[in-house]
């Protein structure tokens, strides 16, 4: 639900001992600020998060321009793999061809 609600620009609080262990839930943390985890230890650091988070006058218009900053920097798949059919064969080999070579 945490990931939801980042794509729809809502903060969300994660209380779980899995805070820092799923890898999506943490790009969502720690590059795009839009959900934070806390373990179960950390019950005093979750409530000043949620009192510094309900602080803030404009939460919605900060939310959404960290929403918008996410959804900037990610593919829309649909129009990839559109994309992708569409102009089959030739944009499988163009598709490789700039995927980086390791």
């Amino acid at each position: 639900m945490c990931v939801e609600a980042a794509v729809l620009g809502t903060p969300s609080l994660r209380y779980s001992n899995f805070a820092g262990k799923i890898g999506v839930l943490e790009e969502l943390e720690q590059l795009y600020e839009l959900t934070y985890g806390f373990p179960v230890s950390k019950s005093n650091a979750l409530l000043e998060k949620l009192d510094n988070l309900l602080k803030i006058e404009s939460i919605k218009l900060l939310w959404h321009q960290k929403r918008d900053k996410m959804l900037r920097d990610k593919i829309d798949v649909s129009a990839f793999w559109t994309w992708l059919i569409d102009n089959y064969p030739s944009s499988v080999k163009e598709w490789r061809s700039q995927q980086k070579k390791f």
